[in-house]
């Protein structure tokens, strides 16, 4: 319930003329501690491993970012427009702010049209208007069966096509 309550206050951030709420006095309250499962954290422990062969730079890359938005952010990292990651803790105008996003089964809707779940997605939509570019990490592209190459490869695709679409 205090997640939903936290994505809530999120998104009223973003209504026109919404005035200071309840619940922006009250967050400390709210705060709930994100434990994800174990597969989610297999998953995600095979994302950072594979972030850290691209970036080795701990200065470069904050791991388990918790939010007051009700979710946690499983990676986040700058890139310029040459690919190269920049220092996470600072603004940079030519960079782009990449959070990154593990999403396991029960994050999805199953069927014929695999997409993500409605908090999943409403997540990503927070995410955005807070001004990063959200790398969605789903289960069915992304196994920690595969070798660690792959999986790099994998990562450094979809920053190139991130920051080629960003130019």
């Amino acid at each position: 319930m205090k997640m939903k309550l936290l994505n809530l206050a999120a998104v009223a951030k973003r209504v026109p003329a919404a005035t200071e709420s309840l619940l922006a006095t009250h967050r400390a309250d709210l705060f709930v501690p994100f434990e994800p499962s174990k597969d989610k954290r297999v998953l995600v422990t095979g994302m950072l491993d594979a972030l850290k062969s691209l970036i080795p730079s701990e200065s470069m890359v904050k791991i388990s970012q918790t939010t007051t938005m009700g979710f946690t952010i499983d990676a986040e990292c700058v890139l310029d427009k040459k690919c190269l990651p920049l220092p996470v803790d600072k603004e940079h105008e030519q960079g782009t702010r990449i959070a990154l996003l593990v999403h396991d089964y029960h994050d999805m809707c199953q069927g014929p049209h695999v997409s993500l779940n409605g908090i999943q997605a409403l997540n990503m939509r927070l995410l955005e208007q807070e001004g990063y570019t959200v790398l969605s990490i789903p289960y069915n592209e992304f196994s920690t069966s595969d070798k660690l190459l792959k999986r790099v490869e994998y990562l450094q695709k979809k920053f190139k096509s991130i920051v080629t679409s960003k130019q």
